[in-house]
């Protein structure tokens, strides 16, 4: 956390029980990219609906309005795969709701207040 308030995600650790690791590389890229889209959801992401009408509708039209993590947002990912002789099993989506819980906790470990918003990037000054 800076002296701002604001705060950048520098590393993520993830232990994974999914079975045999058929190929630890894809496998590997799978939790990455579930920790990207995680971070997306629970930093940038937020879907705002217009004020005119009720039926005003979704304000963004695309990517240039709905903030995502870039390659630049990205902290280390650690992953490490709990040694199995289980059936492979499913992968990715698991890994997705406990980035929020992590960095929130985290977050409050440091000293700041226990984040109610999402996204979490609301919760800190601009």
């Amino acid at each position: 956390m800076h002296a701002d308030g604001s705060f950048r995600v520098e590393r993520i650790a993830c232990a994974v029980d999914c079975g045999i690791v058929v190929n630890p590389d894809a496998a590997r890229a799978q939790v990455q990219g579930a920790m990207a889209y995680a971070m997306s959801s629970c930093l940038f992401g937020e879907i705002t609906l217009g004020d005119e009408h009720p039926q005003a509708g979704v304000v963004q039209g695309n990517f240039h309005e709905y903030p995502v993590a870039r390659i630049v947002d990205m902290p280390r990912v650690d992953v490490a795969f709990v040694e199995s002789d289980r059936p492979p099993t499913g992968l990715g989506e698991p890994c997705v709701p406990l980035v929020a819980p992590a960095i929130a906790n985290a977050l409050a470990n440091a000293g700041m207040a226990r984040i109610t918003e999402w996204p979490m990037r609301k919760a800190v000054p601009a």
